[in-house]
């Protein structure tokens, strides 16, 4: 053990925390995109789908509502394909790593991400993928 251990152990906890902050500012805001969307797609179907049209009163099945994609790991499934494979499989990592930090450190015990920096870089990348 380092003279230093107190101090290792604060940095990795405030690191921690960051990360934590992160991933919450992220999966608030990919929520605030997907419900804007849904919103949109919902009136979309509503003002332009009537009847005779089959299943007319199954309008609003068709279209994913907040609680259909409320977490992190419902975000990941509906993303699934939609965004490039390298940053789906960090998103991937990202996922993983929240859990490890949110749930437990015996979840993923050997997971190690990339920096905090480049962690928002790629996490920039995606939100600005799912604008488009």
């Amino acid at each position: 053990m380092s003279k230093w251990y107190y101090y290792d152990e604060l940095h990795d906890t405030l690191l921690e925390y960051a990360y934590v902050e992160l991933f919450a500012c992220f999966e608030a805001t990919v929520i605030e995109h997907i419900n804007l969307a849904s919103g949109e797609m919902e009136r979309i179907i509503k003002s332009n789908y009537s009847s005779p049209f089959p299943f007319v009163s199954y309008e609003d099945k068709f279209v994913k509502k907040k609680d259909d994609i409320g977490s992190l790991n419902k975000i990941v499934d509906l993303l699934s394909g939609k965004i490039p494979e390298a940053l789906f499989s960090d998103l991937k990592e990202f996922v993983k790593y929240r859990d490890k930090l949110a749930h437990g450190k015996r979840f993923h015990e050997d997971l190690v991400l990339k920096s905090i920096e480049e962690t928002y870089k790629i996490m920039v990348q995606i939100l600005e993928e799912i604008a488009e």
